[in-house]
C-alpha cells in the first residue's frame, strides 16, 4: 500500500442519540468514494485529548483512517451525522514518519540498505530520496 495520507485522520463521535462505530464506519467509507479515495485503512481506536477545544471529550472511541499522499486532503472543517470533528488531515509526511516510527529527537538516523530505485520517479525537493518500510 502507498504511504498513507498525511496524518492520521481521528473521526470523533458527538451525537444525542447512541451511535455505534459502524454507522461512523459506512459514513466515512461513503465520503471516501465521493472524493474517489477508494483505498484506505481504518480501524477504531481509544485516544486522549489534551489541548484547547473544550467540546471534545479528554479520552473518546475514534475512527482512525489512513489513505495513500496521491489522494486528496479531506477538508479541516469536515463534518457528518455520526462525527463532528476530523483531526489531523494536515499531518505533514514527516510528522507522520516521526510518529510511526517513535523517533526520538534530535538525533541521527541510520538508514540499512534503503531501496532508491522506488523513489526514482518521485519529484521532490529533496537531495536525497528513499523509500522505508
Amino acid at each position: 500500500m502507498p504511504l498513507p495520507n498525511p496524518g492520521i485522520c481521528l473521526i470523533f463521535e458527538d451525537t444525542n442519540e447512541e451511535v455505534t462505530m459502524e454507522q461512523v464506519y459506512n459514513e466515512v467509507n461513503d465520503i471516501l468514494v465521493k472524493t474517489k479515495i477508494t483505498e484506505f485503512r481504518n480501524r477504531p481506536v481509544a485516544k486522549k485529548y489534551c489541548f484547547e477545544l473544550n467540546d471534545v471529550p479528554r479520552e473518546c472511541d475514534y475512527l482512525e483512517v489512513l489513505y495513500p499522499f496521491s489522494k486528496p486532503q479531506l477538508p479541516f472543517d469536515l463534518q457528518g451525522n455520526t462525527f463532528s470533528r476530523v483531526f489531523g488531515t494536515g499531518t505533514a509526511l514527516f510528522e507522520r514518519f516521526v510518529l510511526d516510527r517513535k523517533v526520538m529527537g534530535p538525533c541521527w538516523l541510520q538508514i540499512v540498505d534503503p531501496d532508491f530505485s522506488k523513489a526514482q520517479n518521485v519529484y521532490l525537493f529533496s537531495n536525497l530520496n528513499v523509500l522505508t518500510s
